[in-house]
């Protein structure tokens, strides 16, 4: 699940630590609702220093590896 999730592990991602910790607070608050909108992506985008294409192809890994990660535990 998300909270097993640490950003600071991603040892793939061209993602700086910071902007990692700082999409991953954003996704940690809103777990309810893991699609930032639009405006949400900008503001995150600038807080982070990166796109927002790099804020949404985050978001779509992140939740993609959340669905992965649930699928093999109810195997």
């Amino acid at each position: 699940n998300f909270e097993d999730f640490d950003p600071a592990k991603e040892g793939n991602s061209a993602l700086p630590r910071s902007a990692l910790h700082c999409l991953h607070a954003w996704l940690s608050a809103n777990l309810n609702h893991p699609y930032p909108s639009p405006e949400v992506t900008r503001a995150l985008a600038r807080k982070c220093n990166l796109t927002e294409k790099q804020v949404n192809n985050w978001f779509t890994h992140a939740r993609a590896d959340r669905v992965h990660k649930l699928e093999d535990s109810a195997r």
